[in-house]
């Protein structure tokens, strides 16, 4: 429980302001968040886009859509699901202990388990995401260009995330076999590729993709290598990360300038923080 709530306490001031409101940027953010713009579609709205996509699939801007997309992680519309996230793994570290306790007893789902821990293993996640990117680069369908893109993108962000927090919390796991357990970075992974997918593919794929995250992460339960906080932690961390991804990649058409929270460095090395740019 403690730990849950450091990073609880963590997260929300990842969402907090720290420098100032300005329409100024430093060059180094304005590198970062260069025509980024968020989607006008709600979240919650899942729809195959029939829009042909204009993003810039290039091995050449991959680097630094990269790091707008990591920018993009404290936009203004991820702190609804920020804060949701946190709330609700910190509510559930509540029944960590009984959930654990239930599995702890016996096998309940019947090996079923191990299936969930190799789908959502970093072996079978890492290349499927490597094998549809680098099949992507021979297809001329943009519209899957810019989906292996996204994928790939929000593949390396989702993981970065969590392996630092990973090791910010140094929670033992329910097993006691390290001290990795929150997130979970299975169930992160899983919920990234569900969003990214949702969004390019609409309800007929969102739906078994939604499904089979919330399979990995249940399944991390009943292995007892993850406390139920753990996952929920992972499928908010795996959906902010999918959903800031895919409006990078929308089509111009579709974007708009909103708020967006961004590094800011002082020019002279004198400090660092978050700076706040508002673009009418």
């Amino acid at each position: 429980m403690q730990k849950v709530a450091l990073l609880s306490v963590m997260l929300l001031a990842l969402a907090a302001p720290i420098v100032s409101a300005s329409d100024e940027i430093s060059p180094l953010t304005k590198y970062f968040l260069d025509d980024f713009r968020l989607s006008e579609t709600p979240a919650w709205q899942i729809e195959e886009s029939t829009t042909e996509y204009s993003g810039d699939t290039s091995l050449k801007a991959f680097p630094k859509k990269l790091g707008r997309n990591f920018a993009g992680l404290v936009a203004q519309d991820n702190f609804a699901p920020l804060i949701a996230g946190v709330f609700g793994s910190a509510f559930s570290s509540t029944l960590d202990r009984d959930v654990y306790s239930y599995f702890a007893d016996k096998d309940r789902l019947g090996g079923i388990d191990n299936f969930g821990e190799k789908l959502g293993g970093a072996t079978i996640v890492t290349a499927a995401a490597a094998t549809v990117f680098l099949t992507s680069r021979l297809s001329d369908n943009q519209k899957f260009r810019s989906f292996a893109y996204s994928l790939a993108q929000s593949y390396i962000i989702a993981n970065t995330v969590t392996v630092g927090l990973k090791y910010s919390a140094n929670r033992l796991r329910p097993d006691g076999s390290n001290n990795l357990s929150f997130p979970s970075g299975h169930t992160a992974n899983a919920f990234t590729f569900a969003t990214v997918i949702s969004h390019y593919y609409g309800k007929k794929a969102a739906i078994p993709s939604f499904i089979g995250a919330a399979f990995i992460g249940a399944t991390r339960v009943g292995k007892n290598m993850h406390y139920v906080s753990d996952v929920i932690a992972g499928a908010t961390i795996g959906y902010i990360v999918g959903r800031t991804v895919v409006r990078d990649q929308a089509p111009l058409q579709h974007r708009k300038a909103q708020i967006f929270w961004a590094p800011a460095f002082s020019p002279t090395g004198g400090g660092a923080g978050l700076s706040l740019t508002i673009r009418f």
